[in-house]
């Protein structure tokens, strides 16, 4: 694409509105701010943090990704790296699976340690297996619904929340709920009809 950025405004009976629309990358300046790539055939995001530096009483900015999206639906595996890297070779550490969802042939989910949220990969039809790193504390609402062909996981003892109807209508046979989870959500288990043991 020739284009980036573009910048809508039309007028009329209201005020004036504007809406602007980014493709990819803040083109303006001479280093480019990239806010979406692809890596490994998936989509990443880009997303900041801000810590407060005490000692030069400044604000710090960190930049890490987030997997937004499969790029490459004819995969039957997906290994997630613990880094990406855009198009000019910045590496940004991947720190949450926001979109995983909607493969129809992918197999096998393989993530890193440094993940710490797991949402949205409902409708992976085929899903056998993934993996949980230690370092995860959320799974999401209905993050595994409709996973028909998951028959277990294992959670790690590090995660604090499993969200409401996290395995809705999955292909679970037993599961084992860590003791750091203090509440089960609402739908948790809903439809999952081969679901014969769980241990809390």
């Amino acid at each position: 694409e020739s284009w980036n950025k573009i910048t809508v405004i039309s007028t009329g009976n209201e005020a004036v509105k504007k809406a602007e629309i980014t493709y990819g990358t803040d083109i303006s300046g001479e280093n480019p701010e990239v806010t979406q790539f692809e890596y490994d055939s998936l989509i990443f995001k880009v997303r900041k943090d801000y810590t407060w530096d005490s000692e030069s009483h400044k604000q710090i900015e960190s930049k890490y990704a987030i997997v937004s999206g499969i790029a490459d639906y004819s995969k039957t595996e997906i290994v997630v790296p613990s880094t990406a890297k855009d198009i000019y070779g910045n590496s940004y550490p991947v720190k949450s699976i926001n979109n995983l969802s909607g493969s129809s042939k992918v197999k096998t989910i393989t993530l890193p340690e440094g993940i710490t949220n797991i949402y949205n990969i409902q409708d992976d039809t085929s899903l056998e297996s993934i993996n949980i790193p230690s370092s995860v504390k959320e799974i999401g609402n209905y993050t595994f619904g409709y996973c028909n062909n998951l028959k277990t996981i294992e959670i790690p003892e590090g995660v604090t929340e499993i969200g409401e109807g996290a395995f809705y209508n999955s292909g679970l046979e037993s599961i084992t709920i860590p003791a750091g989870i203090k509440e089960l959500q609402e739908n948790l288990f809903n439809g999952c009809k081969y679901l014969t043991s769980i241990c809390i």
